[in-house]
């Protein structure tokens, strides 16, 4: 009989958080890299690459048969040992990023992703601990963390429990959201300003429920912020039906994850469109343009996507009774997002997509609009098609540019809270 592995178990276990977390076109498991002599090695246990960011999980378990009272120094010690090793493996995803390796970034749907390993990346390292048989003790005989982050051959590095990581997860669950947490949390733990015996859960109950407090003390309003253990349990049982009526209210912002985990079905599909020849314009149908969009899309945080699912389903309702609905969001002064719903073809409603999205680039002179066309409400089989517009020159750019007011309204900005849409 075969004996469980309990390592390849609580990476399994990771793995399906972060496919959650960051969707399974950012979670790349045992990525391998190519040494010089032809060598293959594995970099980490998982990266997740964004942007400038690339995340490299270490992922240890060891078997726990007493509860944290029980333990003597040396099972403190033996704990200590495998977060230590976790975060010396860092130095293999270092040493490859410094060396230009070629690093092998195959993601979970089995796609070859598009990533420069000589560009200017923030590293940052994440070792999860499973303390496999804790599960089975009550939650005040089970081993708590404190103070889990260090600097490694300058390295951030954030240790959490597995089961800590679980619940992050359902609190922080886009990668903006949750490399912003990581910045926060980088930033109080290397100015020595959280207490010495912070519980992780604790600390994010209050990073969740006073943000103001967490920014006074990033900008030096306070010395110390010495947060009372229990805080999470209270803060899931006092704030039990703004939990709820959040993730109600949260509904609509899975669309765009919805478009960012099937978007993939869009490469090789090329429209007869004549795109702008530009070292940013990726060929429609590529990998690099399926990428391109699910990049700008996914640095989208959990209350923006909201915004755009509530925007997405009003137009795609519109479509079913008008047959067209489309919406211009701002992201910034010189970013947009346009959607569009259409009950035409494809090629057709990818030309609307593109000529629409052409328009708003032009005449609001942005420097990058990101595109997303489906169907109407009603359809039995729903496609996404998407298209980055990033800092292109177009022909008739004055054409374009005028024929702005009278294809769109006034662009719509974000407004919207956590618990309350407005």
């Amino acid at each position: 009989m075969t004996k469980p592995n309990k390592g390849k178990e609580t990476e399994d276990l990771v793995e399906s958080v972060c496919k959650i977390m960051f969707l399974s076109d950012f979670t790349i498991r045992s990525p391998k890299y190519k040494k010089a002599s032809g060598l293959q090695k594995e970099a980490a246990d998982f990266l997740v690459p964004f942007a400038q960011h690339l995340l490299a999980f270490q992922v240890k378990s060891k078997s726990e048969t007493k509860s944290w009272q029980e333990k003597d120094e040396k099972d403190f010690n033996r704990i200590n040992a495998i977060i230590e090793k976790g975060i010396g493996q860092l130095n293999t995803i270092k040493r490859a990023l410094k060396a230009g390796h070629l690093l092998e970034m195959r993601n979970s749907r089995g796609i070859n992703i598009p990533f420069d390993s000589k560009s200017r990346i923030k590293l940052i390292g994440i070792v999860i601990v499973d303390l496999i048989g804790e599960e089975h003790f009550r939650p005040e005989e089970r081993t708590g963390f404190f103070n889990g982050f260090a600097y490694h051959q300058e390295i951030p590095v954030h240790v959490f429990l597995r089961t800590d990581f679980d619940l992050i997860a359902t609190e922080i669950d886009t990668l903006p959201d949750f490399i912003e947490f990581l910045d926060r949390r980088e930033t109080l733990f290397s100015k020595q300003q959280l207490g010495p015996l912070t519980a992780e859960l604790d600390f994010l109950a209050i990073y969740k429920t006073r943000p103001a407090l967490i920014s006074d003390c990033l900008e030096g309003k306070c010395d110390l912020l010495i947060i009372e253990g229990g805080i999470w349990d209270s803060y899931m049982v006092t704030h039990r039906k703004n939990i709820i009526e959040r993730t109600y209210l949260n509904r609509p912002s899975y669309l765009v994850d919805s478009i960012i985990t099937t978007i993939h079905s869009s490469i090789d599909y090329v429209p007869n469109i004549k795109y702008p020849s530009h070292k940013k314009a990726h060929a429609l149908g590529t990998v690099e343009n399926y990428w391109g969009v699910i990049v700008e899309l996914s640095k989208l945080t959990r209350l923006q996507r909201r915004s755009v699912g509530e925007k997405l389903l009003e137009k795609m309702k519109k479509a079913d009774s008008t047959g067209h609905g489309h919406a211009l969001l701002m992201l910034d002064e010189k970013s947009a997002l346009f959607i569009l719903s259409s009950d035409k073809d494809r090629q057709q409603r990818f030309n609307g997509l593109y000529n629409l999205s052409a328009i708003a680039y032009c005449g609001l002179g942005l420097k990058k609009i990101v595109g997303i066309a489906t169907e109407p409400l009603s359809v039995k089989y729903r496609s996404y098609d998407g298209i980055v517009l990033d800092d292109v020159k177009f022909e008739n750019h004055d054409e374009l540019a005028e024929s702005f007011k009278t294809s769109f309204g006034a662009p719509e900005p974000f407004k919207i809270t956590e618990y309350k849409s407005t």
